[in-house]
């Protein structure tokens, strides 16, 4: 036994050092740049995770490029380190904000997205010889998606490669070609905090239903934008924690009323429905070109009764997120 036990380990070391790669004669490094089919990128701001924005691919070198011995290791990589954006795995995010790569390789069954995180050991092969065109033509290709938040405008570094490697030889390196982004959105031009009043009620103007029975006891406002075309405006008003569905509840404290809150209605005095409370609504989608297309977003403010009333003040607060996809 004694004997045997360094055997069996000195065996170990001469397998994992007979175990390599070698490029065979008249090939070398692949380096490859992948051409998008734009280099001009023009994205709602607020754009969908995992939402695809342009694509390229480059051509494999065909033939038996490589000579391996023993079991080895192979690696599809990429510069950095993974994440998954809107249910895409494998995404690299780049210099701008807002923006990845998902790397991938190309045969006539399809796509695969195979690039992960630097130095990560895709699997291991004892295969004497390593060639591309097993399954029809190959290719190296690249996808730029929106990884999520806001995305901001810039210009891609280039630092991003991916790279393929067996038996600790890299026989592959991608680069993929420049490009700017251009994040559309819109500007408030209206006042972004919101003061309102209303005129003063009593107990007796409210009916059955829970809003007064006259009508002058509401106020209205504007949302007004300025935005790019081809977006998508959302808006969400939050519930500052009512108990009444779709009403804004009054400040708790002295001299404030009870039984009373605040419901916003979309829509003018001769059109106007109940807004919801902490939800996303699309509000408008903006024309297929152009820039500086307005949309007003009109609101009625209304007294809502609650419960029992009391008399008191009246101070409503809430926030409001506009976002545009």
């Amino acid at each position: 036994m004694k004997i045997l036990i360094p055997f069996a380990f000195g065996f170990g070391l001469i397998l994992n050092a007979n175990a390599s790669c070698s490029f065979n004669s008249g090939y070398y490094l692949q380096e490859r740049n992948i051409v998008l089919s734009t280099s001009t990128i023009s994205v709602p701001i607020n754009a969908a995770a995992g939402t695809v924005l342009t694509t390229g691919e480059v051509a494999a070198s065909p033939g038996a490029f490589a000579t391996c011995t023993g079991t080895n290791s192979y690696l599809y990589n990429g510069t950095g380190t993974t994440v998954t954006a809107g249910g895409l795995n494998n995404v690299f995010p780049t210099n701008i904000a807002g923006i990845g790569i998902r790397f991938y390789r190309r045969d006539n069954s399809g796509k695969y997205y195979v690039f992960t995180s630097q130095s990560t050991i895709t699997g291991q092969d004892s295969s004497p010889s390593w060639n591309w065109y097993n399954n029809g033509n190959y290719y190296w290709g690249a996808d730029v998606v929106t990884t999520g938040g806001t995305v901001q405008n810039g210009t891609f570094d280039r630092s991003l490669m991916s790279t393929f490697t067996v038996g600790g030889t890299k026989f592959v390196q991608n680069t993929v070609s420049a490009f700017t982004v251009t994040a559309r959105a819109c500007t408030q031009t209206s006042a972004a905090t919101i003061n309102l009043a209303l005129p003063p009620v009593a107990k007796t103007d409210f009916g059955q239903n829970g809003i007064p029975l006259v009508s002058d006891k509401s106020n209205n406002f504007n949302i007004i934008l300025s935005c790019d075309y081809g977006i998508n405006v959302n808006l969400s008003i939050a519930n500052n924690g009512g108990a009444t569905s779709n009403i804004l509840s009054n400040s708790v404290g002295t001299n404030m009323a009870t039984g009373v809150g605040i419901q916003l209605l979309k829509g003018t005095s001769e059109s106007s429905s109940v807004f919801p409370l902490g939800v996303k609504t699309l509000i408008s989608t903006t024309a297929s070109s152009g820039a500086g297309l307005g949309v007003t977003i009109p609101f009625i403010a209304q007294y809502y009764k609650t419960g029992v009333m009391t008399a008191g003040l009246v101070n409503v607060s809430t926030t409001y997120t506009l976002t545009y996809e």
